[in-house]
């Protein structure tokens, strides 16, 4: 039968991007993907004034 060589090729080019694609996962920020810990904000309150404030 024809093709086969072609069926190899790409066979071997999806299992290749397969293995690129698991060590892509471990280069992610890991500032912002991997951070278990959570942030604490001591944002002001917003007064109705403040918020007229604001927009003017």
């Amino acid at each position: 039968m024809g093709g086969e060589g072609a069926m190899m090729a790409a066979i071997h080019s999806l299992r290749n991007n397969k293995s690129l694609r698991s060590k892509r996962k471990d280069k992610s920020f890991g500032f912002v993907s991997n951070s278990n810990e959570k942030t604490e904000y001591d944002l002001p309150k917003a007064t109705p004034e403040k918020l007229e404030e604001i927009k003017r």
